[in-house]
């Protein structure tokens, strides 16, 4: 019996990664002038705090996030902070809601940081990141 308590949570846990992810590339442009970003999951009742992070090139000019959420319960809170450790960007979305929200900021050369802080949320999100 606990075997089988073990091997569930394993599964559990090993599913709950499997579905969260921060995904980063660089498009075959020019090198370095383009970044983009992607950030999803499928949720079921989750409490978590889950951090992606970004870079931002001198050669960029133009940062913009989009929040997609699309919640049947609990709570799920956002913050984007950029290199200085400003936070540029921080909002949140109640129970059952769904809502689509996009914002541009001033490229500031570094280390960008989203923080998603899950509470209880069921439902699913996609944060698309964007620097050129």
């Amino acid at each position: 019996m606990r075997i089988r308590l073990v091997i569930a949570v394993f599964l559990s846990l090993f599913v709950a990664l499997a579905l969260t992810g921060c995904e980063s590339t660089q498009a075959n442009v020019a090198p370095g002038s383009q970044a983009t970003g992607r950030a999803s999951s499928h949720m079921s009742d989750q409490t978590d705090v889950r951090t992606c992070v970004y870079q931002v090139k001198p050669e960029m000019s133009d940062v913009r996030l989009e929040m997609d959420v699309r919640l049947t319960d609990g709570a799920m809170a956002w913050v984007l902070v950029d290199p200085a450790g400003d936070v540029r960007w921080k909002d949140e979305a109640p129970g059952s809601c769904r809502m689509s929200k996009k914002k541009s900021f001033e490229p500031i050369e570094g280390e960008w940081k989203l923080k998603l802080a899950l509470a209880q949320a069921t439902g699913e999100y996609e944060a698309l990141w964007r620097a050129e």
